[in-house]
């Protein structure tokens, strides 16, 4: 997010929605927290067992297995972590768009 971000907060209701793995820095987790605290109608969500890589589409490309082993994803389910992002996003949207 741009500094100004951080320094007035959104006016908006505003969806974090992140992988566990980013749960695990510091410094980015508690800028999110701040910012958090800075913006109407904000929601943080973490997907558990996952990586950034489970947000992206390569967890649909290549086996399961291969991407487990090379530490690219966590141990939650590709298809399941997608469903769960369709999920948060869409009741966010429900609330704060009706």
């Amino acid at each position: 997010m741009p500094a100004a971000a951080h320094e007035r907060g959104l006016q908006i209701p505003s969806l974090f929605l992140g992988s566990s793995q980013f749960e695990t820095y510091t410094n980015l987790a508690d800028a999110t927290s701040r910012l958090q605290g800075k913006c109407k109608g904000a929601e943080v969500h973490v997907v558990p067992n996952t990586t950034h890589h489970n947000f992206a589409d390569v967890v649909f490309w290549l086996p399961r297995g291969l991407l487990t082993r090379v530490g690219m994803i966590g141990q939650g389910c590709p298809a399941g972590t997608y469903a769960s992002i369709v999920r948060i996003t869409r009741e966010f949207i429900g609330k704060n768009m009706a």
